[in-house]
């Protein structure tokens, strides 16, 4: 299972080469197993 944050969550789709090769892999692996959690939460101080 992979949390993910905004900014992942768009770079993996509209600027992967922004990520590591890690990362893509990571990421579709878990994309692949429905592991994927995306945080939208917007932290206010």
């Amino acid at each position: 299972m992979i949390l993910l944050d905004t900014c992942a969550i768009i770079w993996d789709a509209l600027e992967v080469s922004r990520l590591s090769n890690k990362a893509v892999s990571a990421i579709e692996k878990a994309g692949q197993q429905n592991a994927l959690i995306i945080s939208d939460k917007e932290e206010t101080a």
